[in-house]
């Protein structure tokens, strides 16, 4: 007897039932497959992900607020601190408008609850529509009613609320850009290039939590303001008055104060130049004092804020690291000066109550204050600085009898001035005219940003190029010494000029009118070290500088900090002008207008 093996003219498989039970059986190999491989993706590869996500439905988190660090000058008299305040914050669904529709959606629900589902998608948005007018009225109407319990215009109000929902749409469209990288590098992983599929944006939209949360709109308002609003939470069950906004909440918050901000001073001009002396102090007040160097705040979260300390972060093994110092929209970050260099220091941690929803379990992390910054500045120096700075003292004004031929008489220049602790090295005070307060940042930030021709933005006393002059010579007097190319004992005879048969090119200063002499002639000898620097003899220097040459200036400069290949600190005071030295740059010319 053969086997089918052996006759070809029989089946393989002899009866046709079995060969239904081996394609039946294929069939389901096949359709499991399929749910077999999800499963083992699902459970294998991200199973930690979607069980932390799940995880995390049963857990509520309450956020605290922190107060910011104080920014106290040398002997601890605060130029910035918190004060209580309270922030009035929106949902952002009454935000964006889409309040009413919700509302209008779920009022056209409960009248047709009978008939719903037999309406048409057009038959329900025509429903819907009856509902719509009336709620947007309503958010009208409690909009109106937000503007004037706050006190604010309405065109104030709606600049704020356009802010925020460019901000929020920012926000989504950079998470959707990277969950949907995410998810189209998981489905073209293994596969060959021609088979690469694309996921886009609107398959991995998902709502992010901006998208749901209230945001602030009036910032730092005092008791009174606040405590005039009613709260009513979009979508109680209680229709709520036709005059209330839903969805507004007060939050307790912390304003930026700065007690030096504004200050008297009172200046004894017995020692001004003979115009200007007078017997009787003048009280000069100063406005913006240390505003270069404090800094101030800003009342919006950036991308790259978000990017540097970002509140949640994932792991690389797929868990959630939150960063209780991490931003949230409507922060406050320090955006210019120290506010800025000292914002982690300064920004402290937000308490986090942590309740787990399944066991009524609760933890509780407090807030961490911030920590304080203490400067070198004495503010009262400060202030003292600027005073004898400001047009009212006249020692920035420009004379009749100065004869000054670069700038018009009465004009005001603009001015920088540095005091250091000599000892120590420490910067007592740091000034720079013209200045601004906060205030005037905040209600006419174009006097400020776009004044071209004053530009009181400008720190002059670290971002601003000046001609040296000569502050430079004990510097190259100890770098020719530390080179070994010159002795403080050597001496250089004082001519009044430094080339021989060219009296009116590299003179010495006593050589000009109205001196018209030596310093050779009024020591009586040649001038060393300690003679030259006590009396400033640019024929001494002139003469050094020969000798150290073009190459070791430039190293010398280097050597103190000067230039942009040399080190040099950061003071975290925002721009600073590095200087140029030897060949990286032509010296840059000098503003005459400006007293350095």
């Amino acid at each position: 007897m053969l086997s089918p093996l052996d006759n070809p003219r029989e089946p393989l498989i002899p009866r046709m039932f079995y060969r239904r039970v081996l394609l039946l059986g294929g069939l389901i190999a096949v359709g499991l497959a399929l749910p077999a491989l999800q499963l083992a993706r699902l459970t294998l590869v991200k199973g930690d992900q979607l069980r932390d996500q799940a995880e995390s439905k049963l857990i509520s988190r309450a956020w605290r607020n922190t107060s910011r660090g104080k920014i106290v000058d040398r002997n601890g008299l605060v130029l910035a601190i918190d004060r209580p305040a309270y922030d009035i914050a929106v949902e952002y669904p009454v935000i964006t408008g889409q309040w009413a529709f919700s509302q209008a959606s779920a009022r056209a629900r409960r009248e047709n609850r009978a008939r719903w589902n037999e309406l048409t998608a057009a038959q329900r948005q025509g429903e819907i529509d009856k509902w719509l007018p009336q709620y947007r009225l309503q958010l009208e109407a409690g909009w109106d009613e937000f503007c004037r319990l706050a006190g604010v215009s309405r065109e104030e109000v709606e600049e704020r609320k356009a802010a925020i929902m460019a901000d929020v749409s920012r926000q989504a469209a950079t998470v959707w850009e990277r969950q949907r990288a995410i998810r189209e590098d998981e489905l073209n992983r293994g596969r060959e290039l021609s088979e690469q599929v694309e996921v886009t944006t609107a398959q991995v939209a998902r709502p992010i939590r901006e998208q749901t949360a209230a945001h602030v709109i009036l910032r730092n308002v005092e008791d009174k303001v606040a405590f005039r609003f009613p709260l009513e939470k979009a979508g109680s069950k209680t229709a709520p008055s036709p005059l209330i906004l839903p969805g507004v909440s007060v939050i307790e918050s912390g304003g930026r104060e700065y007690p030096f901000d504004e200050y008297e001073v009172a200046i004894d001009r017995s020692s001004f130049p003979g115009p200007l002396k007078a017997d009787g102090p003048v009280t000069i007040r100063v406005e913006g004092v240390g505003v270069h160097l404090v800094g101030w705040m800003r009342d919006r979260v950036f991308k790259e804020d978000q990017d540097r300390r970002p509140l949640r972060a994932v792991q690389p093994d797929g868990t959630i690291k939150l960063d209780r110092g991490g931003y949230m929209a409507g922060d406050s970050v320090g955006h210019w000066g120290l506010e800025r260099s000292a914002e982690d220091s300064l920004r402290g941690e937000r308490g986090l109550r942590v309740e787990q929803l399944d066991t009524g379990e609760v933890e509780f992390a407090p807030p961490k204050p911030g920590h304080d910054v203490q400067l070198t500045i004495d503010a009262k120096l400060q202030a003292r600085v600027q005073a004898l700075l400001n047009e009212q003292a006249g020692l920035t004004v420009v004379q009749p009898w100065q004869k000054n031929k670069a700038a018009v008489t009465g004009e005001h220049l603009s001015a920088s001035a540095v005091v250091i602790d000599v000892a120590s090295g420490e910067v007592l005070a740091m000034v720079s005219t013209p200045t601004f307060t906060r205030r005037q940042l905040r209600e006419q930030p174009d006097s400020v940003f776009k004044d071209e021709k004053r530009l009181p933005l400008l720190n002059r006393a670290i971002a601003r190029p000046y001609p040296p002059g000569s502050i430079v010579k004990p510097l190259m007097l100890c770098s020719a010494a530390a080179m070994g190319v010159w002795s403080p004992e050597q001496q250089v005879e004082c001519t009044g000029h430094l080339l021989p048969d060219r009296p009116n090119l590299f003179r010495c200063w006593i050589f000009k009118p109205p001196f018209s002499t030596t310093h050779e002639a009024v020591f009586g000898h040649h001038l060393g070290a300690s003679d030259a620097l006590m009396v400033s003899c640019n024929i001494y220097f002139y003469t050094l500088g020969r000798v150290l040459g073009p190459e070791r200036i430039g190293e010398a400069y280097r050597m103190w900090g000067v230039g942009r290949s040399a080190t040099h600190p950061d003071l975290g005071l925002g721009d600073q002008f590095a200087g140029v030295a030897g060949p990286e740059a032509a010296a840059p010319a000098s503003d005459r207008r400006e007293m350095g």
